[in-house]
């Protein structure tokens, strides 16, 4: 048992690096920038410490609204895909008709990329629609 143990820390100490080096280390690094008060990336210099830009950015209308949308997507897309997809699964579990098999699957994961591509399209600059987030 001790070995086995030994071994599955073996495969774990890997990806522990990568997940360090490239999430955790990056995520601490922006929250410290983020209380540097006049940050300049190309010196690397600030004036100080603080916590102006949370305050700037809280009382700035653009980004308020911003996160109003994105809160009511969120509330609203969420529970609507999540019981679609309910729906979908159980009807799959219910259904045995082995002649339909394939055409099932291609019909019912339709959504799921029709989904992504739509909010491909919305977030893409070709309609310009990707204002909806901040002005709308």
């Amino acid at each position: 048992m001790e070995n086995n143990n030994k071994k599955a820390w073996l495969y774990l100490i890997p990806a522990a690096v990568f997940l360090g080096l490239f999430m955790v280390y990056p995520l601490i690094d922006v929250f410290i920038y983020s209380f540097e008060e006049g940050y300049n990336s190309a010196s690397g210099n600030s004036f100080g410490t603080g916590i102006y830009n949370f305050n700037y950015i809280l009382h700035d209308t653009y980004f308020l609204q911003a996160l109003r949308n994105t809160f009511l997507l969120v509330i609203i897309t969420v529970p609507l895909s999540t019981g679609f997809s309910l729906l979908i699964a159980f009807g799959l579990a219910k259904c045995r008709l082995k002649k339909w098999e394939d055409w099932k699957r291609i019909l019912f994961t339709l959504p799921v990329f029709a989904y992504n591509w739509g909010t491909t399209l919305l977030l893409s600059d070709a309609h310009d629609s990707a204002r909806f987030f901040m002005y709308s």
